[in-house]
């Protein structure tokens, strides 16, 4: 099997690179803002498998142009090699493009909460489109940690120690995965024959629990000044497939 990996310098992108790679990718930098390259790169390349771990993400901006081509224009253009080609795409996407919600599957709500989902939701909806023209496995984490993690998720503000303190809810329960498990996710859909969304999350952990992991674990010494104790859960709910480890399985 051929492979062209989008997005290798990323966060989950370097992990997937060394999973699947190892040290035989060529490495290239090419810009996804520019669709038009994206088509030609393949093309020239042949892959029989894209994968796309590339993303433009910011959770502020109500409009943004960059975001739109990387996460959905880029995208078409990797649907369209794989249409004319009948090549296969396993596309990284994210519950993002739902609300808050308890539980996250298939079957939940589409309803992004800021632009930037909403651009990877026209991006899914692109691929699906075209479901009956091209193999395709969509996949959908939630929150992804570990160390050097982007720190929109708080948990990897403490990994990475850019927080030391924790004010928020003690009972709440997460199940985010580290970017170990979801790399290896990517790399079992490699062999699913059957079309489709599938969703990864981890273990069921309340953030009590995970500061005492990583304080244990990481010596980190992070601090609870909180009074909140409430029962609050969001989990995604995670296909029988992939086998996630414990929560700081990794650190």
């Amino acid at each position: 099997m051929n492979y062209v990996l989008f997005g290798e310098s990323g966060f989950l992108g370097k992990e997937v690179s060394r999973l699947i790679f190892n040290k035989k990718l060529n490495k290239k930098k090419i810009d996804l803002a520019k669709a038009k390259l994206i088509f030609k790169y393949l093309e020239k390349k042949n892959p029989d498998i894209v994968i796309n771990c590339a993303v433009k993400a910011n959770f502020k901006n109500k409009n943004s142009n960059q975001m739109l081509k990387v996460n959905y224009l880029a995208v078409k253009e990797m649907v369209r090699y794989c249409i004319k080609y009948e090549k296969s795409l396993i596309h990284v996407s994210g519950t993002i493009v739902h609300p808050s919600l308890k539980f996250y599957s298939v079957k939940s709500k589409l309803e992004p909460k800021n632009f930037y989902g909403k651009t990877k939701l026209l991006a899914d909806r692109f691929i699906i489109k075209n479901k009956d023209k091209m193999s395709y496995k969509i996949i959908r984490f939630g929150g992804i940690y570990g160390s050097q993690g982007p720190n929109h998720l708080f948990l990897n503000q403490l990994i990475n120690k850019k927080k030391k303190h924790f004010s928020g809810n003690l009972d709440e329960i997460k199940n985010y995965i580290h970017v170990k498990d979801a790399a290896l996710c990517i790399k079992k859909l490699i062999k699913v024959k059957k079309n489709g969304i599938y969703y990864a999350g981890g273990q069921k952990i309340n953030f009590k629990n995970m500061i005492q992991i990583l304080n244990n674990k990481l010596k980190l010494n992070i601090t609870i000044n909180s009074k909140i104790s409430e029962k609050k859960i969001e989990l995604v709910k995670t296909d029988k497939i992939f086998k996630p480890k414990s929560f700081g399985y990794y650190l």
